[in-house]
């Protein structure tokens, strides 16, 4: 639920540091990180959105993730490779 989705972004801006367990169920995408792409999933699977959806969810509800600016920060040979 949404609270899922706080804890979540409260481990990406470092505002909490996640236990082993929940590190684990936080990767969403399960690349031994945690960042906005597991945020964007967690928000894309509780509310039923698009990519594109969650993000702008999260811009509106949690501007202080700075969402599009940590999205262009990523390797995208990593984060988006085909």
């Amino acid at each position: 639920n949404v609270n899922d989705i706080v804890l979540i972004v409260n481990f990406v801006l470092n505002n909490t540091i996640p236990t082993e367990e929940e590190f684990l169920t936080a990767d969403i995408n399960q690349d031994s990180i945690l960042n906005i792409l597991d945020v964007i999933g967690v928000v894309s699977e509780i509310l039923g959105t698009t990519f594109r959806g969650a993000v702008e969810w999260l811009m509106e509800k949690f501007p202080e993730l700075e969402v599009e600016r940590r999205l262009q920060e990523l390797d995208k040979s990593i984060h988006f490779a085909k």
